[in-house]
């Protein structure tokens, strides 16, 4: 069972990864890019960024599923 300090931290971790990885590519990573680099899994990291668009921390165009390189961070 997830905290909500953990949730929240590995939301920050995968917020600043996202935010890193697009000024240094010019896109967003991959699900599976994010869950390698920051030792998350995978199921984890499509749990806490589906968490983050309803939160409105990330925001996408896609509407029915979340597609690996369609999330930005959204910058308030």
């Amino acid at each position: 069972m997830e905290t909500k300090l953990y949730g929240e931290y590995t939301r920050k971790r995968i917020y600043d990864y996202i935010q890193s990885y697009i000024n240094e590519h010019g896109y967003a990573p991959s699900q599976i890019e994010i869950s390698k680099d920051l030792h998350i899994s995978e199921p984890n990291v499509g749990k806490q960024m589906h968490k983050m668009i309803e939160k409105g921390m990330l925001i996408t165009d896609i509407r029915e599923r979340l597609l690996p390189r369609a999330v930005v961070p959204h910058i308030k």
